[in-house]
């Protein structure tokens, strides 16, 4: 059943060391771990403008590709919401496409109150030399709405790219869902909910279709917004250090700290949603060393898919911070796309790796 998690140990890469900050938040004591954190709270809120400068700085390194090798989107309105359309980017296979094209459907991340759909992971791109096409999704963001109006608007914009699959080529049997921190959150949602009722919106249309997905990719994923983790300032500030902080994003995205609307931060967490008949095959990945989204998400998420028997794997990543680069290196970019076209073993697999 379970095998221990795949960790990977490696020695934190200097360039993100310096730019989380993360280190001098635990290496000192008084006065300046207040000070450190600040700085990283600063730093992490300002993640739409801060991450496409690591990408510069690292890319040398890896690899990635270069923002002018990007390929140009087929942009689309799957939706409105208060009179402001909601789109979505595809990005089509570099060898094409045809009836038979698996469709990874992406949900940036942002705390649920930054970024856009533009803000996509460099190694998302990989997949389009792989025979995937790719879809970037935008919600409202928490300063527009709060939950539930994000998980309608997801389930909205899998059901517009199912009535759209003939025209763009995809194989409405192979709808993967894919995110990172906040986006994670979002795909969990999908994987978890399956079948239900209760996030199907007439507003965002073709309600003859169905919104399922068939796998998720969970990258630092939150999964329950009432999990009290180790204590940091930096998830009371940001995340959830504590339930009760209403300065969160978790806060804003539900109206309220979790702690007092503990109904509403349930309906916004995938980890009460799964069952064993709604839930699809998740691959987890985590860092041991997220100071913003705690890595027991992951833990707690996958034990509830391996009590109901639903198949998953689980990797952690000794020393990976928050949105680290090495999550898109080439190697992890690897398993995803295994884990996708169904090649890999879950059975409930927890694992270990240092790559």
């Amino acid at each position: 059943m379970s095998s221990g998690p795949a960790r990977h140990g490696d020695a934190p890469d200097p360039v993100v060391a310096r730019m989380m900050g993360a280190d001098a938040v635990r290496a000192h004591g008084g006065p300046w771990s207040v000070l450190a954190a600040i700085a990283a709270v600063a730093v992490i809120l300002d993640v739409g403008r801060f991450l496409p400068t690591i990408a510069r700085m690292a890319r040398p390194r890896w690899g990635w590709p270069k923002p002018s090798t990007r390929p140009d989107p087929i942009s689309q309105v799957y939706g409105r919401y208060l009179g402001q359309e909601l789109s979505l980017d595809i990005y089509l296979p570099r060898s094409g496409s045809s009836h038979q094209t698996p469709l990874v459907i992406f949900f940036h991340g942002g705390g649920w109150r930054m970024g856009n759909k533009k803000l996509i992971e460099p190694g998302v791109f990989r997949l389009l030399d792989h025979g995937f096409a790719v879809a970037s999704v935008d919600y409202s963001l928490s300063s527009e709405a709060v939950w539930p109006e994000q998980g309608f608007q997801i389930k909205g914009a899998v059901r517009w790219l199912r009535a759209h699959a003939t025209e763009f080529g995809f194989d409405p049997d192979a709808f993967f869902a894919f995110g990172g921190s906040a986006g994670g959150h979002l795909a969990a949602m999908l994987a978890t909910t399956n079948g239900v009722a209760r996030f199907e919106d007439a507003r965002y249309g073709n309600m003859d279709v169905s919104s399922a997905i068939q796998r998720a990719v969970l990258w630092y994923a939150p999964t329950d917004l009432l999990l009290r983790a180790r204590f940091s300032l930096l998830r009371l500030v940001f995340f959830d250090g504590h339930p009760r902080s209403p300065l969160s994003s978790c806060a804003r995205l539900i109206g309220g700290a979790p702690a007092r609307r503990r109904d509403i931060a349930r309906d916004a967490s995938p980890v009460h949603w799964a069952r064993a008949d709604t839930t699809v095959p998740c691959l987890l990945m985590h860092g041991t060393k997220d100071v913003v989204v705690p890595y027991e998400h992951s833990v707690a998420f996958a034990a509830k898919l391996d009590a109901i028997g639903v198949d998953h794997r689980f990797t952690v990543f000794d020393g990976y911070r928050h949105v680290d680069l090495r999550f898109n290196q080439a190697a992890t970019m690897d398993d995803v796309i295994e884990f996708l076209r169904g090649d890999s073993q879950c059975s409930n697999a927890r694992t270990s790796s240092s790559k």
